[in-house]
């Protein structure tokens, strides 16, 4: 039987970046900065803890901990995800890699699974902090389920801008600042083009596409319409089917799919020559 070819970098690379006192301290302090913030809104919302055990008090509360996590992920993901990927002048991971009898299609998932999986680990180690939310029954199980497949989409999609830009610049810096480009042009640039969209159609009260569509790509109002459904009426009328993850999630499934396309395509010219 013909053994199959497995690159052995990837399984080190994650041994090195889960099993080390350094990624505990980093999950550990990841989870210790969302409870404090917690612990911080529900003291400045109420004299005391009681509060937060009522359904309208820890419904706030998640909101507050999805919008708290949704920034974090925008912060912490592009530098995780670009970093990783390039690794840095010396270790150089995709010069080695490439002259493994791997095809560029698997170093490119290898790449995008080692530059996500550590920010995928901090994304699920926070859940046992959104139970407390779960204590008043104010939240359906579906609803933090439905969030949860949202961060790990998001960090899905920063995780390919950063497999991306790691195999477009030979530099590791300058993929980073690229990727965080691509990630403030995702959270900010889509929020700003619906806001002059909206001042620009605000004599027309028909067309709220535009601004429902740039607003569809935010990752922020995605967000806001799972939470709240009624978001997405007030942005496309009222009685309007679509939902604004309607339009993120297609949309950034094309992302990722044709960005992870470039980075073989890229992978396939500057590093290696065509294996398969």
């Amino acid at each position: 039987m013909r053994k199959a070819r497995i690159n052995p970098m990837p399984q080190t690379e994650f041994r090195q970046r889960l099993c080390s006192v350094r990624s505990a301290s980093a999950v550990l302090t990841y989870v210790l900065v969302l409870v404090l913030l917690a612990a911080g809104y529900v003291h400045s919302t109420g004299p005391n803890g009681a509060s937060i055990f009522s359904a309208g008090s820890s419904r706030d509360l998640f909101y507050f901990l999805s919008g708290v996590q949704m920034a974090l992920i925008g912060l912490a993901a592009p530098g995780l995800a670009a970093g990783r990927s390039g690794g840095g002048r010396k270790k150089q991971p995709l010069n080695i890699e490439s002259t493994a009898v791997q095809s560029s299609f698997a170093v490119i998932m290898y790449k995008l699974l080692s530059s996500i999986g550590f920010m995928m680990l901090l994304v699920i180690a926070t859940f046992p902090v959104y139970s407390l939310v779960l204590l008043s029954g104010g939240i359906a199980p579906s609803l933090l389920l439905a969030l949860f497949l949202l961060y790990l989409f998001v960090v899905l999609v920063l995780g390919a801008a950063g497999v991306f830009f790691s195999t477009l610049f030979r530099k590791t810096m300058i993929a980073v600042i690229a990727t965080y480009g691509a990630a403030l042009l995702i959270f900010a640039g889509t929020g700003l083009a619906a806001i002059f969209l909206s001042a620009v159609s605000a004599g027309n009260s028909g067309d709220s596409w535009g601004p429902g569509l740039a607003l569809g790509l935010n990752p922020m109002a995605a967000l806001l319409g799972i939470l709240n459904p009624e978001f997405s009426q007030e942005v496309f009328g009222p009685g309007s089917p679509v939902q604004l993850w309607h339009i993120f999630f297609p949309a950034y499934g094309l992302a990722i799919t044709a960005l992870l396309w470039f980075s073989r395509r890229c992978l396939r010219t500057v590093y290696m020559k065509p294996l398969d």
